[in-house]
């Protein structure tokens, strides 16, 4: 057996809002070189016109049109159920409040704290269950085993503290990636292969690598515009790392981290609109991103200031 992993974010460059880090790790035969192909009867499709397989794509191209959040809820869930024995998330809270999330974080903003929302939000849960059942019993057909799935939730201070530190966007975005790349580190023994998406422009990736894994032997194999491969020999094994342009593209786990991420930055996203709905009432919705960030704080400063909310604790300093 061998593991197959993927790390991808949602969140980076919005100017409200978490940044989110998911991740997929699969248990799959040494004769499977694809996930996509093994589980194609199982996966695929858009979404759309009743196909009932479970999409698995890029989160911006599956997250589309006027039911964009049931599709990312239906893969997302379905899958996390069955990475818990057939059990989906019965809470907001069982997806963007667990490990690696970092302990307290997501308490010191208030936007946060009413997070046992029941879910699923837009999918029936009878629907949900039979997806879950046959995304099962796919993954079973081609020996797959879903090890393990997850997303750490960064909110707004941890961030911006971060950002503060560092000073460069790159080397925070890895250093949130970092948690993540530990817990894969466990799966060493069976020689993971990790593709995780481009962190902007960066190429050079090693000297981070060898921060990351203390001890370690980093190894370039080679560091290119489209994608920066190494080598990282440590005492339980060997992992594979990818830093890929469109990663999401090119492996199904990073996709399918990329759908998690997402959705759960969809689920911080609605506690924060509902949240400052109540304190700014009648100003619309946002998704965070700069230029519609920039009209909620025009239309709701007047409010924010009477509840006596300061604007730089919902801002990203960079």
């Amino acid at each position: 057996m061998k593991a197959r992993a993927g790390i991808d974010e949602a969140g980076f460059g919005p100017m409200f809002g978490p940044l989110c880090i998911g991740y997929s790790v699969f248990e799959v035969p040494d004769g499977v070189g694809c996930l996509r192909s093994a589980l194609r009867g199982t996966c695929g499709g858009r979404g759309r016109g009743g196909d009932p397989r479970v999409p698995v794509r890029d989160s911006k191209l599956l997250h589309q049109g006027p039911h964009k959040l049931a599709r990312l809820e239906r893969t997302a869930l379905a899958f996390l159920a069955v990475a818990n024995g057939g059990r989906p998330p019965a809470t907001m809270r069982d997806v963007i409040a667990r490990a690696p999330t970092t302990d307290g974080a997501l308490a010191a903003h208030p936007w946060y704290a009413d997070l046992d929302v029941e879910l699923p939000l837009r999918v029936d849960r009878g629907e949900l269950d039979r997806c879950s059942e046959r995304l099962a019993r796919g993954c079973e057909r081609a020996g797959v085993r879903v090890r393990e799935l997850g997303v750490r939730v960064i909110p707004e201070g941890e961030l911006n503290a971060l950002l503060e530190r560092t000073r460069n966007k790159s080397v925070a975005l890895f250093e949130s990636v970092l948690p993540v790349l530990r817990r894969v580190r466990g799966f060493a023994e069976l020689r993971p292969v990790v593709v995780c998406d481009r962190h902007g422009g960066r190429v050079t990736y090693a000297s981070l690598l060898a921060q990351a894994f203390a001890g370690s032997w980093v190894t370039i194999v080679r560091e290119q515009p489209k994608a920066s491969l190494y080598r990282v020999a440590v005492d339980e094994g060997r992992i594979r790392i990818a830093f890929a342009e469109n990663g999401e593209r090119r492996s199904f786990a990073c996709a399918l981290a990329s759908c998690l991420a997402k959705y759960s930055r969809e689920l911080a996203m609605e506690r924060w609109n509902a949240y400052f709905a109540r304190l700014a009432p009648g100003v619309k919705r946002t998704a965070g991103y700069v230029g519609d960030a920039r009209r909620y704080l025009r239309e709701a400063r007047e409010a924010l200031a009477a509840a006596g909310v300061d604007p730089s604790a919902l801002v990203r300093v960079r």
